[in-house]
């Protein structure tokens, strides 16, 4: 069997994105892609629809909450959720410490996201750019946000 996924033996530079920093700990093309970000308090990406890929998040400290096409439920260490391609969903970190989170993607691929977003300066201040940017990942940035409802 051949496997084409290939493993960041040399530590992956360090990313920002939205108050989130990330490393790439696999990356694509292949069957996977994860990486390990580190969010700050209260923050999160933009609710969003990935159609290219599934993706699975591992808490691995701190503690979040995830929002998945309408039902809420907090994680802490240890826990994790799978967010199938397709079905609206965000998070947000509700520990008073930045939580650590282990993200998996299949296909992967959608782990370089990140860095592309940061370099390009996208983000949810300019609606249409980050969207018009997301349109190259396949993925759709969709508002309002959840949590401006829940508070």
């Amino acid at each position: 069997m051949t496997i084409q996924t290939r493993v960041a033996l040399e530590a992956a530079p360090e990313t920002h994105w939205l108050d989130t920093g990330y490393r790439v700990a696999v990356t694509g093309p292949g069957p996977i892609g994860s990486f390990v970000a580190w969010v700050q308090p209260n923050a999160g990406p933009p609710l969003h629809v990935h159609y290219g890929e599934d993706e699975a998040i591992h808490v691995l400290d701190g503690a979040a909450e995830f929002w998945l096409d309408g039902a809420v439920g907090r994680l802490g260490p240890g826990e994790g959720i799978f967010l199938p391609r397709g079905i609206p969903h965000t998070f947000r970190v509700v520990s008073p410490h930045t939580a650590r989170l282990l993200g998996v993607v299949t296909p992967g691929g959608f782990e370089g996201f990140f860095a592309a977003a940061a370099a390009a300066g996208v983000g949810p201040h300019d609606g249409a750019a980050l969207q018009a940017f997301g349109d190259g990942w396949r993925v759709e940035f969709l508002s309002p946000s959840p949590w401006l409802a829940r508070g």
